[in-house]
């Protein structure tokens, strides 16, 4: 996640501590315990937001690694058999990487992601 993106995710989520405590207040109105739980929900809906962001482009990052080992795998092979060992290797690597970034993406289809990245 680039520089800016992760400050404002940190900014992000101190405002929703700062929330969740104003919440804790005993003495608030019931206006503005509404207007806390908006700003709660809202914050919340954007740190999912900042979470899913950074959850597709670790996929896209992933996803063009394998193909860049499945290329590069296969160029080996044909350069030379003694290295057939080490491009086997390579592709399964990117397979493996593969079979991630295909069960991450499912996971976020379903809203499954807890826990995936």
């Amino acid at each position: 996640m680039d520089p800016q993106k992760k400050q404002t995710l940190d900014q992000v989520n101190a405002a929703i501590d700062a929330v969740e405590k104003a919440r804790a207040d005993k003495s608030l109105t019931p206006i503005q315990k509404h207007q806390l739980e908006d700003a709660f929900t809202k914050l919340r809906e954007a740190e999912i937001s900042l979470i899913q962001l950074q959850q597709q482009e670790l996929i896209d990052t992933l996803t063009q690694d394998a193909q860049a080992l499945q290329a590069l795998s296969l160029t080996i092979a044909q350069s030379a058999g003694k290295l057939s060992d080490i491009a086997n290797i390579m592709a399964k690597v990117a397979n493996v990487i593969q079979t991630l970034v295909n069960a991450v993406t499912a996971g976020l289809a379903s809203g499954l992601t807890s826990g995936l990245l």
